[in-house]
């Protein structure tokens, strides 16, 4: 669960097992949640749900997460991730029965989990020792559809280690990869890893990767409590027209992956698209760079027509994608 802090709300869950006996195609995988779990989702929740095998469909069924599984699994690590789907609970009690998995086909129990094992039940950890305040966030711009930057600046109660990471949690109407996200490396444990530009005055150096609607920020610089921080995400994707449903979560992580702050509503009510993309005034009859040579420096000019006047407040920007380098003179 994240995060795992007794009292969380709409907690992340990461579920992963493995089957030692087949699943068939066209089966249910059923897992049950330990007792003092409480769901927040019912019903269809593909939306908020994903798997690393194959799954026609994932739904909260009574006591059951279902994922209609569309191969046949055996011997295989399973994984399942539900975005904010459980509300944590209030003391730090193991819960009373386990996770268990079971998979069905056609009303015939093919897999039964019969274990009674106590590390499969749930206990929280301990309370948040801090809190984050003064918490804003400022969008380039709130049309639906368009690729924004969003800067978050807030403080934290607790002094924020260069071995501590932010976690940034946003609605599941954004894409799960929140933005423009690529992969940086070829190699190593950061082969798989999807980053997202980013940088931050206060945090130093930092490194933005990005998961299933969730941004973690490694830092290089410590920051002491109560002092502002500051962090930019460019390439964002903003979302459809309205205000999303779910709200933005910001929480700083310790060095042993425990939360330490949380925001949990860190845009109150949720953030606003407020407005259609705008009509297109601008025409380009061309882009000319001074040199084509890799690794240069070049001038580029730009030719275009406006559709409609241009106001003396207004302004023109011009978006370079994410390769570019712009050195400023």
């Amino acid at each position: 669960m994240s995060p795992k802090n007794k009292a969380a709300v709409e907690g992340d869950a990461s579920i992963s097992f493995k089957l030692t006996k087949t699943a068939y195609c066209g089966s249910k995988l059923k897992i049950s949640f330990p007792s003092n779990l409480t769901k927040m989702l019912t019903g269809d929740i593909k939306d908020s749900c994903w798997s690393n095998i194959k799954y026609s469909g994932c739904n909260m069924v009574g006591a059951f997460l279902e994922l209609d599984i569309e191969e046949d699994i055996t011997n295989q690590d399973v994984q399942i991730f539900v975005n904010r789907g459980f509300n944590l609970p209030q003391d730090l009690v193991a819960s009373t029965t386990n996770f268990k998995v079971n998979a069905v086909w056609n009303g015939t129990t093919l897999i039964d989990d019969l274990s009674t094992t106590t590390t499969k039940t749930f206990t929280a950890s301990a309370a948040l020792t801090g809190a984050i305040t003064e918490a804003a966030l400022t969008m380039s711009n709130n049309n639906a559809g368009e690729v924004a930057s969003y800067e978050f600046k807030f403080k934290n109660s607790l002094l924020l280690n260069a071995t501590d990471k932010i976690e940034i949690y946003f609605p599941n109407t954004f894409d799960p990869f929140v933005g423009s996200a690529s992969k940086w490396f070829t190699e190593g444990s950061d082969a798989a890893s999807y980053y997202l530009k980013c940088s931050s005055t206060a945090l130093g150096l930092v490194w933005c990767s990005v998961d299933k609607w969730k941004v973690t920020v490694e830092v290089s610089s410590s920051v002491e409590k109560l002092n502002l921080i500051d962090l930019k995400i460019e390439y964002v994707m903003n979302p459809v027209k309205g205000t999303t449903a779910q709200k933005v979560f910001v929480s700083i992580v310790d060095k042993d992956g425990l939360h330490t702050s949380v925001h949990n509503d860190f845009v109150t009510g949720g953030i606003a698209i407020a407005a259609d993309p705008p009509a297109e005034i601008i025409k380009v009859k061309s882009v000319t760079a001074g040199s084509h040579d890799l690794f240069t420096n070049a001038d580029y000019d730009f030719e275009f027509y406006l559709k409609s006047s241009l106001a003396s407040t207004e302004n023109i920007k011009v978006m370079f994608p994410m390769d570019y380098d712009l050195a400023i003179d």
